[in-house]
């Protein structure tokens, strides 16, 4: 696995309570679904009930990641792509489960509904600057950081709440860009 900021900030050393999770977007990255499916890693699909194959094939996942296990490994190792966003946090993924349901539907201010992808990095980058104390407090509750690629595919933005406050560094990635 190259050594890049995803994968050393994803895996540093930190408390032992803290464990690596992935919200992947399938439809964003198709080779992914066979690789998750055959891996072995827990993980869940955000959308619920009985889905038709294609559509769970292209919905966005829930993955724990270790950092010497296989799928984790072939992930990292990918080129780099805007196929999900990494998180750090003490939560298990029962909660993390539930606790990202609640963003995947918004409304506007007519109160009609759309589906959020916050899980592709371009739309989290650019969604937790705009967001409130109240609305930073929601997204990062049980969250350590949130860890997206930025969109020239060079860089990473690790996204944390300090007193209130969102805390953005943008880290290099290794590899080369789109």
């Amino acid at each position: 696995m190259a050594s890049d900021a995803l994968q050393d900030e994803l895996f540093r050393p930190f408390p032992s309570d803290l464990s690596a999770f992935a919200v992947l977007d399938l439809a964003n990255a198709p080779r992914l679904w066979p690789a998750l499916q055959s891996s072995g890693a827990p993980y869940h699909c955000l959308f619920r009930g009985a889905l038709h194959p294609a559509l769970r094939a292209a919905a966005p996942h829930l993955v724990e990641l270790v950092p010497d296990g296989a799928f984790t490994r072939w992930l990292l190792a990918e080129p780099p792509g805007r196929f999900g966003i990494f998180l750090r946090s003490a939560a298990g993924m029962d909660a993390l489960y539930g606790h990202f349901r609640r963003f995947l539907r918004v409304a506007d201010e007519r109160g009609k509904k759309f589906y959020f992808r916050f899980y592709d990095p371009r739309v989290l980058n650019l969604y937790l600057p705009t967001c409130n104390a109240e609305e930073l407090l929601a997204w990062f509750e049980g969250l350590e950081c949130f860890l997206a690629e930025e969109v020239n595919g060079r860089e990473v933005a690790e996204h944390q709440l300090s007193g209130g406050r969102l805390v953005t560094r943008i880290l290099p990635r290794g590899g080369q860009g789109p």
